[in-house]
């Protein structure tokens, strides 16, 4: 990141990420932030086809003049609203995780299941398709996630177990029923190899 200078106390400050402000730390005066996105920052910007398009920042003039060059993007010069700084899953990416998936050029919202180092596992983003024979293993480079964490969205287990439950109810309510009755059969199986070993230790 560049280095800001306070136009009020000529302090170096160092600009926030895809913050339209940055305050310095030494008097406490507020100026707009001259570099709220770094050259080469990967950004989410409005495509032509009304889905995200993938860009990249050349030129960074302020928060009102971004230059980024996307050929599918709607203007190659936006200001920072417009702009979403993402960046690639690592293997401490949790899951559950909102995240991108690429489809024939287009970004598509889904949730990470699992990091496998250069490949991952990602939900269907169709909403219909929530059960795990339907989750993509694809490369880490076909995803992206908000470069910011307080800004990316995540939902619990149970959240997910809903999504699936909405998707395919009958499905899911049959595919518990069989794992508590699987559960149970083995139970009883292993109480019973339990009692049948300590019967033949009284004897011997």
């Amino acid at each position: 990141m560049t280095q800001v200078t306070c136009q009020n106390c000529g302090g170096q400050l160092s600009p926030p990420l895809a913050k339209r402000e940055v305050k310095c730390a030494y008097c406490g005066a507020t100026q707009a932030n001259p570099s709220p996105l770094p050259v080469l920052q990967e950004v989410f910007v409005p495509g032509s086809s009304g889905a995200f398009a993938l860009a990249r920042v050349v030129r960074c003039q302020g928060p009102d003049h971004i230059e980024v060059n996307s050929e599918d993007a709607v203007a190659s010069v936006l200001p920072l609203e417009q702009l979403v700084p993402v960046e690639r899953i690592t293997v401490e990416t949790k899951a559950n995780t909102e995240v991108y998936l690429e489809q024939t050029g287009r970004w598509e919202p889904t949730w990470l299941v699992k990091v496998h180092g250069e490949t991952c596992t990602v939900k269907s983003p169709t909403a219909g398709f929530q059960d795990s024979f339907f989750d993509k293993k694809v490369a880490v480079g076909s995803v992206r996630v908000v470069a910011l964490p307080e800004r990316r969205a995540r939902r619990t287990s149970f959240q997910a177990w809903w999504a699936k439950c909405r998707a395919n109810p009958v499905e899911t309510v049959f595919g518990g029923c069989f794992k508590i009755v699987v559960f149970s059969f083995m139970a009883v199986v292993a109480a019973m190899f339990g009692y049948f070993l300590l019967r033949m230790w009284g004897h011997c």
